[in-house]
């Protein structure tokens, strides 16, 4: 079962008013949704993967169901990548919003149940890797198939050192020049060749890298923080979980050139990571980080 991370945090971060409109970015599995709507906020979510949207929606209706006089009417869903998050608010009849929360990368379901190759436990799965088929054409396979050993590298570099990134590119090369990449075997076979067992598997960073450029995250990040900010009231707050140093690194230098600009104050403490009792109950949460800014 997926457990939302820090849960308690990014919500006590939201400062949450009864009847307060909120945005949960990422839906997933509804956990943070959920609490949200406990706490008497109004939730709309938004997901870029159909089948993580029914379960969510599942979910939130069982743990809050819609006859409950409290929270009737306050749960609305999208099924859209958070880059459209203007539109899908729009949409909804949302001017502004109270607070908005993202909790980046993907769901437990994905790595456990999910057949799309997210993980390199499942090694028969094809290499696809997109959170919405219908509307995105690029695979994982295709990019390992096609990009230029440059281009590889670049990709490769946003979740691991350079070096390994090269040494990765070189190898992807060499091996597909007598094979295309289809399933996760083939990609987990040349990580578990080329690099040292660690703390985690050798293919974890090499998976990482390819989920995200498969389905262009770290790009869509910088316009999803912008627009958030211009949909927030003023003392309304923007909750970033992320999971990757990369994707901490980014959302930290986009968040201060903001308070550069006056726009937005960080709150402290930022950079939150989980506490003790929560990585015993839940390992997931090791690399986890919390940000948050207010806007004024």
């Amino acid at each position: 079962m997926h457990k939302s991370v820090l849960l308690r945090e990014s919500i006590e971060a939201l400062h949450i008013k009864n009847q307060g409109q909120y945005i949960d970015a990422t839906l997933g599995a509804g956990g943070h949704t959920i609490e949200l709507l406990r706490k008497g906020g109004c939730v709309l979510g938004i997901d870029a993967d159909e089948s993580m949207l029914k379960i969510a929606v599942a979910n939130v209706n069982k743990a809050c169901p819609p006859h409950n006089f409290n929270i009737a009417g306050c749960f609305k869903f999208a099924h859209d990548n958070f880059i459209n998050i203007d539109s899908a608010a729009r949409l909804n009849n949302i001017n502004k919003v109270d607070g908005i929360i993202a909790d980046l990368g993907v769901s437990m379901y994905h790595y456990k149940n999910d057949t799309r190759g997210f993980t390199f436990d499942k090694p028969d799965q094809l290499l696809d890797m997109r959170l919405s088929p219908k509307t995105q054409g690029v695979t994982a396979a295709d990019l390992l198939n096609s990009l230029p050993e440059k281009q590889l590298v670049l990709m490769f570099a946003d979740a691991m050192p350079m070096s390994k990134a090269k040494r990765l590119a070189r190898k992807t090369v060499v091996v597909r020049d007598k094979e295309s990449f289809v399933r996760t075997s083939q990609l987990t076979n040349i990580c578990e060749t080329l690099f040292r067992k660690s703390k985690t598997h050798p293919a974890t960073q090499a998976f990482s890298a390819l989920r995200m450029a498969v389905n262009n995250e770290l790009d869509n990040l910088d316009i999803f923080i912008d627009k958030s900010i211009n949909l927030l009231v003023c003392g309304g707050r923007l909750v970033i979980i992320t999971f990757h140093s990369t994707e901490d690194s980014r959302v930290n230098r986009i968040f201060k050139q903001y308070e550069k600009k006056g726009v937005v104050q960080e709150v402290r403490p930022s950079g939150l990571v989980a506490g003790r009792d929560e990585l015993n109950n839940n390992p997931s949460a090791r690399s986890a980080k919390l940000r948050v800014i207010e806007k004024i």
